[in-house]
């Protein structure tokens, strides 16, 4: 017969198991919980990672000598003097000893560019520009507003007499200045026969060969009248005389200002030194 000792033994034994097997599934499932959130944590960083870390095989000097290699050499139309390298095995003495760069040139081809760069600069200190809304050929180079030319052809210092109204049938003017008083010159405008000095010649090419010629005159005189015959010489610092066979206005550039010169056409500028103290350009005709 069942005593109530048995009944209560085995209740408590029941018990003792029911929370045995709880506390042993409650850590179960906790341990589960864990380590599918720590895979999931772990997965979240490995992709941060990922998309956070860049890889480079190249430090900067490597890719600067792979993007050297890569890329062509672009001429850009300038003369040079070519250099010959030699790094063979050099015999000294009946010996063979460790290879050294030396390199030699041609001095002749060295020299003869020598002699050409005062042509060269010379050349590049005087140009000639168009502007670009009259859709002109193709100049040197460009800007936003203007096509530029460098001179085909240049001719150094020679002495020349431009007589500007047996040329043009037309005297150039010089409009009176305030300066006149310190020279005691009548207060009047004077009229430009004769223009002395030594020229620098600039030929230009724009559509046809050299139909754009500017000479740049330096440290001559100009020969001036008035409207009752008397003459005057006055000197001068600078003189440009623009040619224009174009069908297009050309500004001669000299010493970065614009000499202008409508489409066939001519134009005469001087830079005054006995009237004008301060060097602008005056346009005579």
């Amino acid at each position: 017969m069942v005593t109530y000792d048995d009944v209560k033994t085995k209740i408590q034994n029941f018990r003792k198991t029911v929370l045995a097997d709880m506390s042993y599934k409650r850590a179960e499932r906790a341990k589960s919980l864990f380590d599918s959130v720590n895979a999931t944590v772990k997965y979240i960083l490995e992709q941060i990672s990922a998309a956070l870390s860049a890889k480079t095989q190249l430090n900067v000097d490597t890719y600067n000598a792979q993007l050297y290699y890569l890329s062509a050499a672009n001429p850009i139309g300038e003369k040079k003097v070519a250099v010959e390298y030699n790094d063979e095995t050099t015999v000294i003495d009946g010996r063979t000893v460790i290879p050294f760069d030396t390199f030699n040139y041609d001095l002749s081809a060295y020299l003869n560019n020598a002699k050409g760069f005062a042509d060269a600069l010379s050349r590049r200190l005087v140009t000639a520009r168009i502007p670009n809304a009259e859709t002109p050929p193709a100049g040197d180079f460009e800007d936003v507003s203007y096509s530029y030319y460098v001179a085909d052809e240049f001719v150094p210092l020679h002495e020349v007499e431009i007589d500007i109204f047996l040329i043009y049938g037309e005297y150039g003017v010089l409009d009176y200045y305030a300066e006149y008083d310190l020279y005691n010159m009548a207060w009047e405008t004077y009229k430009v026969e004769l223009i002395k000095g030594a020229f620098d010649v600039f030929n230009f090419s724009v559509e046809t060969t050299a139909d754009v010629i500017v000479r740049v005159g330096s440290g001559g005189s100009l020969k001036v009248i008035n409207d009752e015959g008397n003459e005057r010489w006055l000197a001068y610092k600078f003189v440009v005389w623009v040619v224009n066979n174009t069908n297009y206005t050309v500004e001669a550039m000299v010493g970065n200002k614009p000499h202008r010169c409508e489409a066939n056409g001519h134009a005469i500028y001087v830079y005054l030194t006995d009237i004008h103290l301060k060097s602008v350009p005056i346009r005579i005709l």
